[in-house]
């Protein structure tokens, strides 16, 4: 999939955990971003700015949490909705479990694909998260997806990344909750010719956020700075350091 981590696009993790109840439990999203850059991939896909909106129903089982999300995308410098129904919907069906210290987030999404750039035909992608949240100070996460192009587009190829995150209480209060800055490394690197590149490093990846609860909504900005890896210029990748500013909103229901 182009974007995929909680909160930041289409496919959007949840976060890992054993369930305690078996009760349907929901969500909505939007994500508002300055360009519309490959959250996973790293290539800009739109370059102007996007908004992906999701729906989550989530329930638990007897291994862990199971999830159906619908994110659609919109570019918001055309506000207009082509004959197809829209920029981007993809769909996404997830479990996560716990083996031990390590969460495990295990989806499939098929992304409907409409005029975003170079980009022509559907795409499917399956994907493995792992993540250690019990280490200290950082949490470090890897993940491996596989794309694959609907049609005869080439493109096809698997992707590896990851990095860790570091949640850094500020001392600010705010409507009871205490704030905390939330950095994240993270780095990636093309197994084969995904979307046009070769094998070896994508990109370096710095995100600054500060997730907030307003009124019970939760307000996450975000700036990301990103540089390339040994990728040469081609298609859709970044070619140059460049900065992106993402805004998150979301509520539980």
């Amino acid at each position: 999939m182009l974007t995929a981590v909680a909160l930041l696009g289409s496919c959007a993790f949840l976060s890992v955990s054993r369930a305690k109840d078996d009760s349907w439990k929901y969500s909505a999203s939007t994500l508002l971003m300055s360009q519309y850059y490959g959250t996973m991939v790293g290539g800009i896909f739109y370059p102007g700015a996007m908004s992906f909106t999701d729906v989550v129903a989530s329930r638990g089982n007897s291994i862990g949490t199971v999830r159906f999300d619908l994110s659609v995308g919109q570019k918001l410098d055309k506000f207009e909705w082509d004959k197809d129904g829209g920029s981007e919907i993809d769909f996404t069906v997830g479990q996560a479990t716990r083996f031990g210290p390590v969460n495990v987030d295990a989806s499939f999404c098929y992304l409907a694909l409409y005029d975003l750039n170079k980009i022509k035909g559907d795409c499917v992608s399956s994907t493995v998260r792992f993540d250690v949240p019990t280490v200290k100070p950082i949490q470090p996460y890897l993940i491996v997806t596989r794309f694959d192009l609907v049609g005869s587009v080439p493109g096809s190829g698997t992707l590896i990344y990851g990095g860790f995150i570091r949640n850094q209480p500020i001392g600010v209060t705010m409507h009871g909750s205490e704030l905390s800055v939330s950095i994240e490394y993270r780095t990636a690197w093309s197994m084969d010719k995904l979307f046009g590149t070769k094998e070896g490093v994508d990109y370096h990846r710095l995100s600054v956020s500060l997730p907030m609860t307003v009124y019970g909504w939760t307000v996450t900005p975000t700036v990301v700075g990103q540089v390339k890896g040994s990728q040469p210029k081609g298609y859709a990748f970044v070619d140059k350091a460049r900065v992106f500013a993402t805004l998150a909103i979301a509520k539980g229901f």
